[in-house]
Order: C-alpha cells, then structure tokens, then sequence
C-alpha cells in the first residue's frame, strides 16, 4: 500500500502471474481506513502505474481492450458486439456474478468489482481531488486520499468507449460496478473536475475496471 507516496505491501491474495519485486498498481491493494474494511487496488485492470488507464471492459465480459485495439477495429463496444449473458446477474438485486466479473477473471484471489455503495463510501471518506498532471506523468484524472489515513488513490480520466470512439479522455474518469440499475444500464463510479458521484450507462459501453478487495 502507499504511505505518504512510500510503498509497503499488504495482503490480498493477488494473482500469482504478478512480480513480487515490481507489483503492478492493478493488483496492489491501498488500505484507505474504509469503514467496511475494503481496499482499492492502485491501478485499473490492466494498468502497470497508476496513471495507466488500463483495459475497457463491457459490464459482465471479462476480457478487456486496450484503447489502441478499440480505436483499430479490434472490438467495438455496442450492443451487437455484446456478450454478457442475462444469467450474469443476481436476481432481483442485478448484482454481477462473480464469473463474470472482470476483476475476479483476471486477478484472481478475493479481488472483485466495487458495488455502487462501496464507490460511494469511497466519495464519502475520501477528499477528491482533480489534477491535469499526475506526478508529473500529464495525466489528468482524481486523486482519493483517505480523510482517516492519508492514503490515496488515483483515478486516471480514461473517458469511455461507445462504439469504436473514445469519449472524455482527460476530462473524465469513469469505472465500472458490479451493481446494475436494470437490464440494460449499470451503475458506475463518475469522477470530472467538479464532481464525483455514481451515474448510470448503457451495460455494451466500454469502461475501465477498478478491483477492490476484503
């Protein structure tokens, strides 16, 4: 985890495929003080920094695109393209289940997709704030740090992907939650320079993923 920008290591069963030596910021777990208890990884699925804005996913698909292979003609997030079954969720609540949850897929262990009241007990704990320049890398996106530890977490604005065009790099971050409104649209973690709140898209939309853990 970050202590005032220092890394130190706590447990949460990362996926073995991850270097002891040079953890990925996708499976490194920040300990915020929530009072759930619950961590947030460092980096979305994907990312091998911080301010790497990682894979797009679907909601309920588990393999993920890079934006290069979006813009390329790779995949293309809409809804003849899309593949998560209706079996997917949990009835009523339109929980995702865990086999088809990207962070479960592709780092293992107890990692798992944030429900939509944990991203709001991120908002509610931490003091966001916005930069242009992360750490002098120019990303722009939102930085969480904990108003009971002082740890933090960053958010790059990856924008989002509706079709094969990317939307709101740089000026908006957007990540996914395993929790669904109805059928057809599901709930994510909304993050601009002047707010941040959870917010609903269409589920064939492609969003980055953030893991949390217990």
């Amino acid at each position: 985890i970050t202590m005032h920008g220092v890394w130190q290591w706590t447990v949460c069963s990362a996926v073995s495929r991850i270097n002891t030596y040079t953890p990925l910021a996708e499976s490194t777990p920040v300990d915020l003080g929530l009072p759930s208890g619950l961590k947030w990884a460092a980096g979305n699925i994907g990312a091998k920094n911080p301010q790497d804005y990682g894979l797009y996913f679907a909601w309920g698909e588990t393999t993920g695109y890079t934006a290069e292979q979006v813009t390329s003609g790779v995949r293309s997030f809409d809804a003849a393209s899309y593949t998560a079954p209706e079996a997917s969720v949990i009835a009523p609540t339109l929980t995702l289940k865990l086999e088809y949850d990207a962070a479960r897929a592709n780092l293992g262990g107890n990692w798992r997709m944030p429900t939509d009241n944990e991203c709001e007990e991120l908002i509610d704990n931490c003091d966001a704030v916005w930069t242009d320049d992360y750490n002098g890398t120019g990303v722009a996106g939102c930085i969480f740090t904990s108003k009971i530890n002082g740890n933090s977490v960053f958010f790059p604005a990856a924008g989002y992907f509706n079709g094969s065009s990317v939307k709101g790099v740089g000026s908006s971050g957007r990540n996914w939650s395993a929790l669904g409104y109805k059928s057809s649209h599901v709930s994510y973690l909304y993050l601009v320079d002047w707010k941040q709140g959870v917010n609903s898209y269409p589920s064939f939309y492609g969003l980055p993923v953030r893991g949390v853990c217990e």
